[in-house]
């Protein structure tokens, strides 16, 4: 899988002496799991992550189970090095010492969304909600690397319409 480049969040801060301009670049990323099934009737896991300035999907990963260990293996393969903002839900799969460890060793801040901030879980869930109606619906796949080959053409489709910056919905 290609790795996509992150947007980057600009933050700018002005001090009231000597006028410093200070900015910070941060990525933000969020990410859930949701499950399904192929067409055999095999229940799959589906780990979505998704750009939380550009609404792009670095990532789709359909696996028969998802193990932590698999999470921070995905996450090692395809996240920024540094400032990335990683939200995440209280799933068991986000909340190993695996992935405390990952992230404290790769400058990542993992964060889960206060209670009340609909924002950023509405954001995974239309996300999520298009790829079930837009692909897993009408998915005929009998394996998950027919399930993963439909769901990266799809995800190249999604990300394609977002690449003006994420201003479309």
């Amino acid at each position: 899988m290609k790795k996509t480049q992150p947007a980057k969040m600009d933050i700018t801060c002005t001090a009231s002496e000597g006028e410093k301009v200070i900015q910070v670049t941060r990525v933000q990323w969020r990410m859930d799991m949701t499950n399904d099934r192929l067409e055999t009737g095999q229940p799959i896991q589906i780990l979505t992550l998704i750009d939380m300035v550009t609404k792009q999907s670095p990532a789709v990963e359909i696996q028969k189970t998802f193990t932590r260990q698999d999470v921070v293996s995905l996450l090692d393969r395809l996240a920024p090095r540094e400032k990335l903002t990683l939200c995440h839900d209280n799933g068991l799969h986000f909340l190993s010492k695996d992935l405390k460890y990952w992230a404290q060793h790769n400058n990542v801040k993992l964060v889960q969304p206060p209670v009340g901030e609909l924002n950023q879980q509405r954001t995974i869930d239309v996300f999520i909600r298009k790829l079930k109606v837009e692909c897993l619906d009408d998915l005929n796949s009998t394996s998950i690397e027919e399930a993963q080959q439909s769901v990266d053409q799809w995800r190249t489709r999604y990300n394609a319409i977002r690449s003006d910056g994420g201003s479309q919905k």
